[in-house]
């Protein structure tokens, strides 16, 4: 028969067991193990993104464009650089309206630096190139901010399971479109967002939100603009229905009053603008109604 402080002693040992599998509950990775992310975050994090960008990488080459998108993109990007018009996107001899112009740029470098002018195997690698810098990109960003709110642990998993995903090896990271580009700038206006909500909106905050709306737009329209507003749409919803604000915002942090808060809405906006105005206003002088047939065509 067990003495009175046998419950006690087993309670404790059940409690300390708990502890220990909530701060680690993969035990395939021992605490004390050297590759534990535990032991060495920035180490393993950044293994597992450069082994990530060199996967990302592998085969772009050789694999020629497919589907109906990437030989558009490749070929509007390679017609800017020839033709040395960086406002008009064009697509053969016809103004393509369906995206904004910051992808073009961004593959139309790239062919500038590693292409080949003929649409050969450099100009489809220069053409996936920037899709793969913006995962890499997104990953180093998810990185260094989870790290700010959560344990090292759980922001490790969250890069390898991200960049292990398969829409991100197969299509997002690989693919010579706009996508992984955009899922940069929403990520980092998201992690922004998240920061202004918990009290932080500080003038550094401010700014990169503003810059990562700003190239959003001109990477694919106001989209990034409705994903901000689901968000905080979906926070007000779930606060609506008695939520307690800890689920969300687990140190207790709620957004007060901020410091100079119209002083830094009037800068986003005017940043905003900044980066977005003008490009606006020369395709339009230059081709007249691109903006109205892109938004009636997305």
């Amino acid at each position: 028969m067990l003495p009175k402080s046998a419950p006690l002693r087993v309670a404790a040992k059940r409690a300390r067991a708990l502890q220990i599998t909530s701060r680690c509950p993969y035990l395939v990775l021992r605490m004390d193990s050297p590759v534990s992310p535990q032991c060495n975050f920035p180490r393993n994090a950044t293994l597992v993104i450069a082994l990530a960008a060199v996967l990302y990488l592998v085969g772009n080459a050789g694999v020629s464009l497919w589907d109906r998108d990437e030989p558009r993109f490749a070929q509007t990007s390679r017609q800017m650089l020839q033709s040395g018009d960086w406002v008009v996107p064009r697509f053969l001899d016809i103004v393509r309206t369906a995206k904004p112009p910051l992808t073009y740029w961004c593959q139309a470098t790239a062919m500038s630096l590693i292409g080949d002018g003929a649409g050969g195997w450099g100009d489809t690698a220069a053409a996936r190139l920037p899709s793969t810098a913006g995962i890499v990109a997104t990953l180093i960003v998810l990185g260094g901010a989870l790290t700010r709110w959560v344990d090292r642990e759980r922001a490790f998993w969250t890069v390898l399971i991200l960049s292990t995903s398969g829409i991100v090896i197969g299509f997002l990271a690989k693919g010579s479109m706009h996508d992984g580009i955009l899922l940069l700038w929403v990520t980092i206006a998201q992690v922004c967002l998240y920061a202004i909500l918990r009290g932080r909106a500080t003038w550094p905050v401010v700014m990169a939100m503003s810059l990562a709306i700003g190239l959003g737009i001109l990477t694919k329209g106001p989209v990034i603009l409705g994903v901000m507003a689901t968000t905080l749409l979906a926070l007000a919803f779930l606060s609506w229905l008695g939520r307690p604000a800890r689920v969300f915002f687990p140190e207790g942090a709620r957004a007060g009053r901020p410091t100079h808060g119209v002083a830094k809405a009037i800068v986003s906006l005017i940043v905003i603008v900044a980066v977005v105005g003008p490009w606006v206003w020369l395709v339009e002088h230059r081709s007249p109604g691109f903006l109205y047939s892109s938004v009636s065509r997305e």
